[in-house]
């Protein structure tokens, strides 16, 4: 039984760098309407605003700003930006593409600095702007200290008995 999970794991550590190089679409978290801001993601994200940090836009028929570009673009009848790929100088968490009077929320897990996008998730309409965001990390002190706090917790539990 031991080998086979060996086997089975040393199978998927050899397959993993495989896919390291492939562009993906984010998992899509859903269609909010208005405009996309710290505020505006974090209330549809259901987080606090203080946890969202804007990075950059491109708004078209621009391609570049701040880092943040887009390229190998599909153009509708009307010439206007349907699909391509983005590309980040750092990494994102989040992406966000603005179409319409809608915006739709695209989480990268673990964080990229490229990918594929499209507005299909905002009813196919030309894109107006796609933004990048980055969700700031849950400090590692505060979680160091309640994960000690609960093992010294199951210590004197354990020492009672």
């Amino acid at each position: 039984m031991n080998k086979v999970i060996s086997t089975i794991a040393m199978c998927l550590v050899l397959v993993a760098p495989a896919f390291a190089g492939t562009l993906s679409y984010g998992g899509y978290l859903g269609t909010f309407s208005g405009n996309d801001s710290s505020a505006t993601v974090a209330a549809a994200l259901g987080i606090d605003e203080s946890a969202v940090n804007f990075l950059a836009n491109v708004d078209w028929p621009d391609t570049t700003n701040d880092g943040l570009s887009i390229s190998d673009l599909t153009l509708n009848g009307d010439g206007e930006a349907t699909s391509g790929e983005w590309a980040f100088a750092g990494v994102v968490d989040l992406i966000v593409i603005k179409a319409g009077s809608e915006f739709a929320i695209y989480h990268y897990d673990p964080a990229a600095s490229a990918g594929l996008w499209d507005t299909s998730g905002v009813d196919n309409k030309g894109l107006s702007h796609i933004s990048a965001y980055q969700i700031k990390p849950i400090p590692v002190p505060a979680a160091a200290w309640l994960m000690l706090s609960g093992i010294a917790g199951l210590g004197l539990m354990r020492r009672r008995k």
